[in-house]
């Protein structure tokens, strides 16, 4: 009978409140005069007391608990409470006593964080209605029991097997609210392994979830995006209404005082404020190799005198485990919660020291800032998912959404977040990084999608080359770097270009994607390669004998020379006109066939075109 009453009609709302007294009273002795007054024996009260506890028990087996979801739902989840103080304090103590009654057995426990710990923005509320009731959960250790039990793979799966994608997400806003609202003492004992591995399984069971039931019968969630929800357990939800209730939820996951104890692991980077060595500082004189040598010998002594020894840390130990485990529970958010992506990343990126720190513990994983480390990984694990490969991937999005809106004070004269020579070790990192994986053919065109297959999430080539780009065209429009420093020493370019000749996918890959790695004389040469190439494959070879006449223009800046120079031409000369366009930025050679001539207007000063008539 309860199940069909509307809070909102102030009818049902009296006969509510009678029911709730009513089961109050006979599920437990507290509040029986006839027993408290201390006449009868203790024995009595013993047989009572189990009396209440057969009552609870028939109540469960007959949807308790379900029947308390419906009243939250309906008296919380609208577009107003209309469940008053006294109504959900006594809802909270039914839902409790009988746990508390089985010592919160595996069954009850996991039937009130299906029913209970599920509802939309369920701690909000009761912080705002009845906070003596978050008091009773703390009394309880009700949090710790929950990690616990949903620690345990067996209980995970027949939670998530019950919760769809809507109410996983209100399970893990509540989990997360409940968390932020613990004292620090107690926090750092439930933080790791129990709250993070718990996050990262609860976001992606949410992420499969939506991607599995991709169909014509998806829906759109404003946290999740396109998602399939099933109409008969969500018809009493209103997404609307109880989205900005599970966004703030969800925001304490990134926001202080969590993130501090979430990132309290992470090691404060060692950085060298004074004697920062200048990244753009030339090579000694090569024409004196004698005064060259002993230079290098004397800074060779100097620097190792002056030397920073940096502890390596090992892929498995607990601290980079940790560490590894929290970026990658990051990660998963921003993949899952792809509606509040920019809002983690903001928070992440902006945090003071966070990115800097991450860089630091990422390059102390092995020689070259942990680049042996993670080729080694990316070997075994081809599908990016460990949590290594995770941290990686965070830092390269965090730090692409952080230095994209730098200015040029910030990056080259304050140098915040990194220094110059920062960025030029994680260039290095970078171009090196991606170059390999190019190469050796472990990442192919389709790993710089942005968004991957249904079975992944957003790519770790994608992050890494995008990072790459920023600084490298950071570079190009002020430079940082020393000279060479793109260029990869490891492959020498005449094998590249031999390698591209012969058709290999990877180096085609390579020349598309990362064409700095490859000198510029050496780029120009291959380009003039493919003009003769295509003028043979067209029938366009020139011989000595037959040489066409030249026509030399000029174009300044924003003339076309369409009206001036090649409608001057009769129709004869228009079958066929071959340009050259030299500009400041290189050479770019096409061909206007059969009479539609193509008005070109020059936009990098002067220009000349030689026109084969």
């Amino acid at each position: 009978m309860m199940e069909q009453l509307k809070p909102e009609s102030p009818h049902d709302s009296k006969q509510l409140t009678v029911y709730l007294h009513l089961l109050i009273s006979f599920t437990s002795i507290t509040n029986w005069k006839i027993l408290n007054s201390g006449k009868l024996p203790e024995s009595l009260k013993n047989g009572m007391q189990q009396l209440c506890n057969n009552v609870m028990g028939c109540l469960v087996s007959l949807n308790y608990y379900p029947v308390l979801k419906t009243l939250l739902l309906r008296g919380l989840c609208g577009q107003r409470r209309y469940l008053k103080h006294a109504a959900v304090s006594a809802i909270m103590t039914l839902s409790l006593r009988p746990l508390v009654a089985s010592e919160f057995s595996s069954r009850l426990l996991t039937l009130y964080i299906l029913n209970i710990f599920s509802v939309p923005g369920f701690i909000l509320h009761l912080h705002a209605i009845t906070p003596e009731s978050v008091a009773q959960f703390k009394s309880n250790e009700l949090l710790t029991r929950i990690l616990d039990f949903l620690s345990t793979e067996q209980n995970t799966r027949i939670v998530f097997h019950t919760l769809e994608a809507t109410f996983s997400i209100c399970l893990l806003g509540n989990i997360i609210h409940l968390t932020q609202m613990e004292e620090e003492n107690s926090l750092k004992n439930l933080i790791f392994p129990n709250f993070v591995c718990l996050v990262c399984r609860l976001l992606e069971h949410c992420q499969r979830y939506v991607q599995a039931k991709q169909s014509n019968l998806t829906q759109w969630h404003p946290i999740l995006g396109w998602f399939s929800s099933d109409e008969k357990s969500t018809s009493m939800l209103d997404v609307q209404e109880t989205t900005p209730l599970i966004k703030q939820q969800l925001s304490f996951l990134w926001t202080t005082p969590l993130v501090q104890q979430l990132t309290a692991c992470l090691p404060v980077a060692e950085r060298q404020d004074l004697n920062i060595p200048d990244p753009r500082k030339e090579t000694p004189d090569d024409k004196n190799l004698v005064t060259a040598f002993k230079k290098a010998l004397g800074n060779n002594k100097t620097s190792r005198g002056n030397q920073v020894v940096h502890t390596l840390r090992r892929l498995g130990s607990p601290e980079v485990t940790q560490v590894a485990l929290v970026a990658s529970m990051f990660q998963t958010a921003l993949s899952t919660l792809t509606q509040m992506r920019m809002d983690i990343l903001t928070a992440l990126s902006c945090k003071e020291n966070f990115l800097p720190n991450l860089w630091h513990f990422i390059s102390s994983l092995g020689p070259n800032h942990g680049l042996k480390t993670y080729l080694d990984l990316l070997a075994v694990d081809s599908k990016r998912l460990s949590p290594e490969c995770q941290m990686l991937h965070l830092f390269c999005e965090g730090t692409t959404h952080f230095v994209t809106v730098l200015d040029d004070i910030e990056m080259y004269e304050e140098q915040k977040p990194f220094t110059l020579l920062e960025f030029c070790n994680i260039s290095s990192f970078l171009n090196h990084f991606m170059f390999k994986a190019i190469w050796s053919g472990i990442a192919d065109a389709t790993s710089f999608h942005s968004f991957g297959s249904s079975t992944s999430n957003y790519n770790l080539f994608h992050a890494a080359h995008t990072l790459l780009m920023v600084v490298y065209r950071r570079d190009c429009r002020r430079p940082f770097v020393p000279k060479d420093h793109w260029l990869v020493k490891d492959v020498k370019s005449s094998l590249l270009i031999a390698e591209l000749e012969r058709g290999r996918q990877s180096v085609q890959l390579l020349l598309q994607k990362m064409p700095h790695v490859i000198p510029l004389e050496d780029r120009v040469l291959l380009f003039r390669k493919y003009i003769a190439n295509e003028k043979n494959a067209l029938g366009l070879t020139e011989t000595a004998s037959a040489s066409p006449q030249s026509i030399l223009i000029t174009v300044h800046r924003f003339f076309s020379f369409l009206s001036c120079h090649l409608c001057s031409f009769n129709e004869d000369t228009k079958s066929l006109v071959s340009g050259f366009f030299l500009a400041f930025k290189g050479c770019v050679w096409w061909r206007i066939l059969s009479g539609s001539w193509q008005i070109c207007r020059c936009s990098y000063g002067k220009a000349s075109f030689e026109l084969s008539l």
